[in-house]
């Protein structure tokens, strides 16, 4: 079977369905070109290790890194920490919190500060600091 790509919908269609296609309200890509046994077998071999198929600037598939919103990385890490401890932060305001307690709140939100000084401005290149394992 012989497989066609289009850059338009990113997509993969193989030909032993295009008549199925061309009478389907999307129909058959115009822009559709067939590709090699290899290059399809590459490109799902690639997703499957976590890149991403996009169409390259010839109209073939290409893989790429996959997009990360870092802001959006950094903001979710920040609410985990918040989240984690707010019952610690209530239990010290009120002199009730224990002094485990008080080691942990003291060692997440270390942690805490540590995620507010990553720079994602130097994206992809960021090195996240490791959560604490308590």
């Amino acid at each position: 079977m012989a497989y066609f790509y289009s850059a338009k919908t990113n997509g993969f269609y193989p030909d032993d369905l295009k008549s199925d296609y061309e009478k389907s309200e999307t129909g058959w890509p115009a822009d559709a070109i067939k590709v090699s046994d290899d290059l399809y077998n590459e490109m799902f071999a690639g997703q499957t290790a976590g890149k991403v198929i996009s169409p390259g600037t010839d109209g073939l598939p290409i893989l790429t890194e996959p997009v990360i919103d870092y802001e959006l990385k950094k903001q979710s890490l920040l609410q985990g920490v918040t989240t984690k401890t707010q019952a610690w932060q209530t239990q010290l305001m009120l002199g009730i919190i224990t002094d485990s307690d008080k080691t942990l709140l003291r060692t997440w939100m270390k942690y805490y500060q540590q995620v507010q000084a990553v720079d994602i401005s130097k994206a992809p290149d960021i090195t996240w600091p490791e959560q604490p394992a308590v």
